[in-house]
């Protein structure tokens, strides 16, 4: 399986035939089976253009995570990997049968609209409050945040960061950085995108505090959790330790 996975990052003439080779978990396998590319697109429906994919350290974990929420509510499949060169692979591969391979967590996902009755009767942020919500979050953590945009696609989560680095990349890197020098550069990671749900009960509820004079200093606590929290989520948290203050 490794051979084949070096295959495909190293031999671009017979990448799309070593491809048809590999296997993956997916959330539509049971019981420890595997899937090809082929197998998962002939599951697909005819208008699905795209191989989704997600990077988490178990199973157990991807099904659990934000950005399998939308695809499992439109009960779309996802293949599941979980080691650094899979997501190597996924990077490197791009496409299978002229179908475009895409991260689970990147920004360009768009499975259409999701009727959600719960969440239309539900408190929510208007378009302008989610906007002047959005603006005081990057003013406030300028270092952390480079936009903060609402999506649709959670329901039971806050946030997710989209469009970023690959945590699982980026762990390797350093990993193999360690080994050849024996040392590990400290990284900073840039500023990065935000989405949030306006529906949810924290989303709706930082908007309160801010609002408030006397609990701007809880709010920006509140804030600083929210965003670390969907950094851990996504891989990108090199150090936790200063969440345990606060």
């Amino acid at each position: 399986g490794f051979f084949l996975k070096e295959g495909v990052c190293s031999d671009y003439v017979n990448q799309a035939d070593i491809a048809k080779l590999l296997y993956f978990d997916s959330s539509k396998m049971d019981g420890g089976d595997l899937t090809t590319f082929d197998e998962y697109l002939s599951r697909c429906t005819p208008e699905q253009d795209k191989i989704y994919y997600l990077y988490a350290p178990s199973r157990e974990m991807a099904e659990q995570s934000p950005y399998y929420e939308a695809f499992k509510q439109s009960n779309r499949e996802v293949i599941f990997i979980y080691n650094a060169i899979d997501d190597f692979v996924m990077s490197n591969l791009q496409e299978f049968n002229k179908r475009k391979i895409i991260s689970a967590e990147s920004k360009d996902v768009d499975l259409g609209e999701h009727k959600d009755e719960e969440a239309a009767g539900a408190e929510a942020l208007s378009t302008d409050q989610a906007a002047a919500l959005g603006d005081w979050m990057k003013e406030s953590l300028p270092d952390k945040l480079s936009a903060v945009t609402t999506t649709k696609r959670l329901k039971s989560f806050p946030a997710i960061v989209s469009e970023h680095e690959s945590g699982a990349l980026r762990k390797m890197m350093r990993m193999v950085e360690q080994q050849s020098t024996g040392t590990v550069t400290a990284s900073i990671l840039p500023p990065q995108q935000l989405e949030i749900n306006p529906h949810h009960p924290i989303i709706t509820g930082l908007e309160r505090l801010r609002q408030q004079p006397d609990t701007t200093d809880v709010a920006k606590i509140v804030l600083e959790q929210l965003v670390d929290n969907a950094f851990v989520t996504a891989g990108l948290m090199d150090d936790s330790r200063g969440m345990v203050t606060r």
